[in-house]
């Protein structure tokens, strides 16, 4: 992890995580977890992105789902499914990504859209 952008996003975590939240009120408690919902939205919609990068950096071979099973610890089926989604949210539905780049929806909510989409197929 040599990248200087994957530093400074672990940099800006650990910045969150030094926050002493038992010193909050409740509205900032409130902002705090609005404002961590709408980074781990963000955060998802990056990491689907990359998933679709290495796809096409690999040439859309088997073995995407092979790497990103194993760099995510789960099963290949769900490194399956995590290409086809990332896939179908940059290709076929960039405004439901963008959405959540935006850190409007998260990745649970993009993925009812892809499911009610997937049986459909583009010409």
């Amino acid at each position: 992890m040599n990248n200087p952008s994957v530093c400074l996003a672990d940099k800006a975590i650990q910045v969150l995580q030094d926050n002493d939240i038992s010193t909050f009120d409740g509205d900032t408690t409130v902002e705090m977890i609005g404002a961590t919902q709408r980074m781990i939205s963000r955060l998802q919609s990056l990491q689907l992105r990359s998933i679709h990068n290495l796809s096409i950096v690999r040439g859309k071979t088997g073995h995407t789902a092979d790497e990103v099973a194993l760099e995510l610890a789960v099963s290949r089926q769900s490194g399956q499914m995590q290409v086809a989604f990332a896939e179908a949210l940059c290709t076929r539905l960039p405004k439901v990504l963008s959405a959540m780049h935006a850190g409007d929806i998260d990745a649970s909510k993009a993925r009812k859209v892809f499911e009610v989409i997937s049986p459909c197929r583009t010409s």
